[in-house]
């Protein structure tokens, strides 16, 4: 019967400890995943405007230039 225990807790022990690291490193995946998309979706708006600004401007310079772009 104490083989058993013994074995048990060894067991126990083997699997807990891998266990645990999974656990808090995909805890800690999904913490730091959140903070940087919230990060990101901050400045998401801006960047976005400012891309269409600069596409908008380089084809009115374009189209000034005589470099049109027939679509």
């Amino acid at each position: 019967m104490e083989k058993n225990i013994d074995f048990i807790k060894e067991l126990s022990w083997d699997f807990i400890v891998p266990l645990t690291i999974v656990i808090v490193s995909v805890v800690y995946f999904i913490i730091a995943f959140s903070k940087e998309n919230k990060r990101v979706n901050k400045h998401r708006k801006d960047v976005q405007q400012k891309i269409v600004n600069n596409e908008f401007a380089k084809r009115i310079a374009d189209k000034y230039k005589g470099n049109d772009v027939k679509e």
